[in-house]
């Protein structure tokens, strides 16, 4: 076979793949520098696996199709509006320890995310 035949696709020198082997080269260095910026707040990562694991066990001891209703009748917030609180307070109401948290004041101001409220 002839290495420049008409019907074979020369994907070496292609420009669109030169542009998607860049695109993808950017996004990699940016998730990085973005990862780099934040710094890793261990308390959050903490708080954030109680939260989960509590809403996962709560919401599957509920009925399927009804277990947003029923959490938001005995816990008085639908479950993501309980994410866009402080995490203290989704802690009280979930009823869960900050033992295992070193600094829980520090989260006191900061939402499921890490945002400020």
């Amino acid at each position: 076979m002839k290495p420049n035949a008409p019907n074979e696709l020369n994907l070496v020198n292609s420009a669109r793949l030169r542009a998607i082997r860049d695109q993808q080269s950017q996004n990699t260095v940016q998730a990085a520098k973005s990862v780099a910026r934040q710094p890793e707040n261990s308390d959050l990562c903490i708080a954030q696996a109680l939260i989960d694991s509590a809403l996962d066990e709560l919401l599957s001891q509920l009925p399927e199709g009804k277990q947003r209703s029923l959490f938001k009748i005995r816990f008085g917030v639908d479950p993501a509006e309980l994410k866009q609180g402080s995490i203290l307070e989704a802690l009280k109401l979930l009823k869960l320890s900050q033992q295992s948290l070193t600094n829980p004041q520090a989260l006191a101001e900061l939402n499921y995310n890490g945002d400020r409220i």
